[in-house]
């Protein structure tokens, strides 16, 4: 695992945390999942991530987050977190990154309504996509070698 992968998993920790018991993701764990990934594709801290890898992420995180907020009852921190994750993980990870957040936020979407409730916790759902994501990279493709 990078440096980037490093610093987001106790950021998705505790935007868990505060989904669950606020149903709000603090901005400024997007901020700085953003911020880093642009410094640190720009500077090769991470030689996988381009900086133009990490703004075409970014950018599909961010239509994915605006047609989520826009068309469902999505909130603003989910979306800015999606966009975040895209500029984390790059182009062209942030494609799997967004098929696992549709299943996720699905699974979740789903349990939410047969408890009868009419609003989800996406936050949780988000990082699982992400660590998703992580454990198809970093964990079964390289036990196949």
């Amino acid at each position: 695992m990078n440096i980037l992968e490093w610093l987001a998993l106790p950021l998705l920790i505790i935007a868990c945390i505060t989904d669950l018991r606020r149903r709000e993701i603090p901005d400024w764990i997007s901020i700085v999942l953003f911020g880093t990934a642009l410094v640190a594709s720009a500077f090769h801290w991470v030689p996988q991530l381009t900086l133009r890898g990490a703004l075409l992420g970014g950018a599909l995180g961010t239509v994915a987050g605006l047609l989520l907020f826009y068309a469902l009852k999505f909130g603003g921190g989910d979306a800015k977190l999606m966009a975040a994750l895209g500029a984390v993980l790059g182009y062209p990870l942030t494609i799997p990154f967004l098929i696992f957040c549709a299943l996720w936020m699905g699974a979740t979407g789903g349990i939410q309504l047969a408890r009868g409730k009419k609003e989800a916790p996406y936050g949780p759902a988000i990082a699982l996509a992400f660590a998703s994501v992580l454990f198809l990279r970093h964990g079964a493709l390289h036990s196949a070698r």
